[in-house]
């Protein structure tokens, strides 16, 4: 996380900023770029899944038929 300093001539604060690859939560806590728009609710707040417009999920889908052999004893 990197420091960005601000002064308005009498008062000088100190917001947070993200690295490169990193998303900012609305708590200022910063979160995998990857993690965004993923499903899953990793702010807290959604924030990092609003605007994410349609997205597509590719998953595969397996099916396995399964037999059973009885062998009875004559």
């Amino acid at each position: 996380m990197l420091l960005i300093a601000e002064s308005n001539g009498t008062n000088t604060k100190t917001a947070p900023s993200c690295d490169k690859g990193e998303f900012q939560c609305l708590d200022e806590r910063c979160i995998d770029a990857r993690w965004r728009c993923d499903g899953i609710n990793d702010c807290g707040s959604m924030e990092d899944e609003i605007d994410c417009g349609k997205k597509q999920l590719e998953f595969t889908v397996s099916v396995f038929t399964l037999s059973a052999h009885v062998c009875e004893q004559i």
